[in-house]
């Protein structure tokens, strides 16, 4: 991963050990408010029924950006390991599903910025 870096083939990268997939996209969503994915999940998965992969806690894996995917998994196949694309990132600010998921980034910062003020205050909206 660090040389994929080193050579500008990954121009952002994110772990998925502190809550899985879901989270780390949500993180890298509300740090640039034009960041978004076309989310493709593995067949038979949905947002409904694949917690596990979408909230699947693990040291050893990243979600990365890349402009040449394909070179990105030749070089992943080369060094030995697996890779999978999810998505494509656009500049709309939302993650979307093909089975109806819609969340903006927007959205996510309000909650995150608000959440534990509001809790702290007593409210419970």
């Amino acid at each position: 991963v660090r040389g994929a870096i080193k050579s500008g083939l990954i121009s952002a990268c994110h772990d998925i050990s502190d809550g899985g997939l879901m989270p780390a996209l949500a993180e890298m969503m509300m740090a640039s408010d034009a960041f978004g994915i076309n989310l493709t999940m593995p067949e038979g998965v949905t947002s409904s029924t694949g917690h596990g992969w979408a909230f699947g806690e693990d040291q050893g894996r990243y979600i990365v950006e890349t402009a040449d995917p394909d070179a990105l998994m030749a070089a992943a196949r080369e060094a030995g390991l697996d890779g999978q694309v999810i998505g494509q990132t656009n500049a709309s600010g939302e993650l979307k599903s093909k089975d109806g998921m819609l969340i903006s980034s927007a959205e996510m910062k309000a909650a995150y910025e608000k959440g534990l003020p509001q809790i702290m205050a007593g409210s419970k909206t």
